[in-house]
């Protein structure tokens, strides 16, 4: 937790001393999984995606992810409140072509309270900046590097 100094821990000042109060930190309450849902992606991507996501509300908590479904435009959209919601499938629509950093640029719109964004891809897109990069994790199932900015790990199917 936190410690807010502006507001002293009532405990302490009845002995004459001055601590910050505790404070919940916000974490990564809101965040944002962009799910990569051209025509290039395989099945294996698919489950691995759908993986990933499920360990993200495993290990994070957020009260909420907003997930979206995206090729060069908006497929599908949902936000989950829980690991049940997760487990839902997105409708069966693979499109052909890539534009993920489209996607980013829609979920910094649409989501401007989201504090992390997750693009799952196989990296095959058009790079150019997007917002906020410094808050976008790229998790890229082939060699490609992100050039927009953020960071990039690589995920071994």
């Amino acid at each position: 937790k936190k410690m807010d100094w502006k507001t002293p821990n009532k405990q302490f000042l009845t002995q004459s001393m001055y601590f910050g109060s505790k404070v919940k930190d916000e974490g990564l309450d809101e965040i944002v999984v962009i799910e990569d849902d051209s025509g290039s992606i395989s099945d294996a991507e698919r489950v691995a995606y759908n993986t990933e996501l499920m360990a993200i509300f495993k290990m994070v908590e957020p009260k909420k992810i907003h997930k979206i479904h995206w090729d060069t435009e908006l497929i599908e959209e949902m936000t989950l409140k829980n690991l049940a919601d997760a487990k839902r499938n997105a409708k069966e629509v693979h499109g052909g072509g890539t534009d993920m950093c489209a996607a980013v640029v829609y979920a910094r719109q649409r989501y401007p309270k989201a504090k992390a964004c997750i693009v799952l891809t196989d990296g095959y897109t058009n790079w150019y900046k997007v917002p906020r990069p410094d808050d976008v994790l790229w998790v890229i199932t082939t060699d490609v590097e992100a050039e927009c900015g953020g960071k990039t790990i690589h995920m071994k199917l």
